[in-house]
């Protein structure tokens, strides 16, 4: 695991950002925010998660706006920040802040999809193939406590996950797993019912051997550029929590 990896998993999403979402839901369908929000962290300096005040204003006045601009026009992405900015001095002063989460412990292999076991239903949750969590971590962000999520590659962490089962699982061959496309469609296409997949990054080469042996179990994934509008994504986890 590279060292920008550890910071990641140590870092989480911060809470910062929650509130960035909670102020944007005030005034924005959650869909539409959720789509906005992913959209722009994957913008933020390759894909990584703002750390600190000066970032996170950083990532508000640059990709975070320039996605709204886009999206629904100058005038919204002008009261956007002006909503905004006031919001970011106040986390600057350390006034409205929800109180820090504990520390997030470093996950091993066994003990990857413990959130995934202990949860109350089992089938609810998103599990993410991948050799990072950043992909997670900016659903997360996204769409905030509606999804639950985790991260799992080669190992007892990935057994545990195929023996509870979350309904869907996201393949991100942009960040691609260890784990062989092979063995991971033979071991989803053994399960029942039928879980939902998907690929993150679909021209990429695992993508492409996995999209080969999904389809060869009898499994259907749903394929997504990452270079494209982050729509498809978007709308099938929403579907999926939906549902």
């Amino acid at each position: 695991m590279s060292s920008e990896d550890r910071g990641r998993r140590s870092a989480g999403a911060s809470p910062e950002l929650g509130i960035v979402r909670e102020s944007l839901t005030s005034v924005l369908a959650p869909e539409l925010v959720s789509r906005i929000l992913f959209d722009a962290l994957r913008r933020h300096r390759g894909g990584e998660m703002p750390r600190g005040v000066a970032e996170l204003g950083s990532f508000v006045e640059g990709p975070l706006v320039q996605v709204i601009d886009e999206e629904l026009g100058e005038q919204a992405a002008a009261s956007a920040l002006e909503q905004l900015r006031p919001l970011l001095y106040r986390i600057a002063q350390g006034v409205g802040q929800s109180a820090p989460p504990p520390p997030r412990r470093e996950r091993t292999a066994s003990d990857q999809a413990t959130r995934r076991v202990s949860s109350s239903d089992l089938g609810s949750g998103v599990m993410i193939v991948s050799k990072s969590r950043v992909l997670e971590l900016h659903l997360e962000v996204s769409f905030g406590a509606r999804l639950v999520a985790d991260t799992t590659d080669e190992g007892r962490g990935l057994a545990t996950a195929l023996a509870h089962g979350p309904g869907l699982w996201v393949l991100d061959a942009v960040r691609a797993p260890s784990v062989t496309p092979l063995f991971l469609a033979e071991q989803l296409g053994q399960l029942r019912p039928r879980r939902l997949t998907a690929i993150w990054g679909s021209t990429r080469p695992y993508a492409l051997l996995a999209t080969e042996a999904l389809t060869a179990v009898g499994l259907d994934p749903v394929t997504i550029d990452e270079a494209d509008r982050v729509e498809p994504l978007m709308d099938l986890v929403s579907m999926f929590l939906s549902s």
